[in-house]
């Protein structure tokens, strides 16, 4: 009987036992399937969120660069540009070459050509992965005329641009040998034609500050995933093409051509905008040195506040006052604010064609106390490339950068130049406070060198606001 009971109880816990189990596999039903997925998303994000912050690292050095050689970062070729400029051989003539094979004198109309700002570029871009990183930024647009989609595409739809360059790629002497050379070295891609992938390697090879050998190595490694010997077989290709050809002599013409095969991925302009807002936002912290500053400092910074607030303000009640269109864009809005608060102001005629005749009626019957420095920073801040258009800015650079260490004189573009120049003929209640925002240098020195050029050069305020409109407007 009592063996009886045990065996009752140990069934009734078994069953039990087994209800939970089921249960719990109810409750916290997940399949290895769904549970992979969820891990796999996990880390995609995360290594998407690692990506972007990359590639944002990566486009802001190429915004600093493009500054520093006076190209827009914005421009439709300014990445294209850019690589030409920190090419081996004769950039400045490539860079000429290229612009009239696209029939785009612009983007390289004012290019600053200094010692100087080479080796500060080729010290900020100088290892493989940045360039690759850029490189990746880059769109192969054209193939080989003997690709079968070439061939089977009708000749009414294709593009003449694209067929222009395709006759020009069979016909350059530089491709065809490197095509030879990888050939004969047993380097190809997948999924790539000959050219593609000579064309591919003439790129990688270019950039200044990288060794040809490395890039044409990681290329390799990249294009095909059964890479066999790639250090050897790299050598030879390099070794071979170097023996049949002199690569300076028709070096100008086949980067240029190499450059035009590539469109920009549409990633590429958004990143830039990012790297540009960002530089906007940061605001330059002045720290102090004194652990126990004097009662006048803190009466200054007392007085800058409340001034600063006070300039605010009056932005916005004069803002409220000339009452813009919803459409109107911010940009838009202190631009006009800063042509108002100019000493000279410039020609109606000059900007009347951005704003509406009821706007500029009810800017006339506004006066500005108090002016906002930070809306008059926020509008040189947009000013993206120095449009030649200054006849005094080299004297200007000479003379009034004097008081500036070489170093930081040295790191200076030139349209951070166009800046200061702009800040010194602003109302003398805040020409250090603008200058400062670009430059955090403002000593005696500059202050005497300022009066004195202001003396001698009248202020060029229309071809000013014709740099500012284009830098907003493009």
């Amino acid at each position: 009987m009592l063996a009886m009971r045990n065996t009752s109880k140990n069934h009734t816990r078994a069953v039990f036992l087994f209800d939970s189990c089921v249960w719990m596999n109810e409750a916290f039903s997940i399949s290895d399937h769904h549970l992979i997925k969820f891990i796999g998303t996990k880390q995609d994000r995360s290594e998407t969120n690692l990506v972007i912050t990359k590639n944002l690292l990566y486009v802001s050095k190429f915004c600093e660069i493009a500054q520093l050689f006076n190209v827009d970062p914005m421009h439709k070729w300014a990445l294209h540009v850019v690589i030409i400029l920190m090419c081996k051989f004769n950039p400045i003539s490539v860079a000429r070459k290229f612009s009239e094979d696209i029939q785009c004198t612009a983007c390289i109309g004012n290019i600053e050509e200094d010692k100087e700002m080479y080796a500060r570029c080729s010290s900020l871009f100088s290892t493989m992965s940045d360039w690759i990183a850029l490189f990746e930024f880059l769109e192969l647009n054209v193939g080989n005329r003997t690709s079968s989609e070439s061939e089977s595409a009708p000749e009414s739809t294709r593009n003449p641009t694209n067929k222009r360059i395709l006759h020009e790629l069979e016909n350059n002497q530089c491709l065809n040998r490197m095509v030879h050379a990888l050939a004969a070295a047993q380097v190809a891609g997948e999924n790539m034609t000959p050219m593609e992938t000579a064309i591919y390697s003439f790129l990688y090879i270019s950039p200044r500050t990288t060794p040809a050998g490395r890039m044409l190595e990681r290329l390799y490694c990249g294009i095909n995933s059964r890479a066999q010997d790639p250090e050897l077989r790299c050598l030879r290709v390099l070794s071979q093409f170097n023996d049949t050809t002199d690569i300076e002599t028709g070096f100008s013409d086949t980067m240029s051509l190499v450059m035009r095969c590539f469109s920009v991925k549409d990633n590429f302009q958004r990143l830039v905008e990012n790297v540009l807002r960002q530089k906007k936002d940061v605001v330059q912290v002045v720290t102090t040195k004194t652990i126990r500053p004097l009662l006048r400092n803190l009466a200054t910074e007392a007085v800058q506040k409340k001034i600063l607030q006070k300039s605010m303000e009056n932005w916005s009640t004069w803002k409220n006052a000339v009452n813009f269109p919803i459409t109107t864009s911010l940009y838009i809005q202190k631009l006009l604010y800063f042509i108002c608060v100019q000493p000279i102001q410039p020609a109606v005629c000059e900007y009347q064609h951005l704003f509406h005749i009821d706007i500029l009626n009810r800017i006339s019957r506004i006066q500005v106390d108090v002016i906002d420095v930070g809306c008059v920073c926020d509008v040189l801040r947009n000013l993206r490339k120095y449009n030649g258009e200054i006849a005094c800015l080299i004297d200007f650079r000479h003379k009034c950068l004097f008081g500036i260490n070489e170093k930081t004189r040295q790191e200076i573009s030139l349209t951070q130049v166009m800046q200061l120049y702009i800040s010194i003929y602003q109302h003398p209640s805040i020409v250090e406070s603008c200058w400062r925002q670009i430059v955090p240098i403002f000593n005696h020195t500059i202050r005497t060198n300022i009066e004195e050029f202001k003396n001698k050069n009248p202020y060029q305020v229309s071809e000013v606001l014709k740099n500012l409109v284009q830098s907003i407007l493009d």
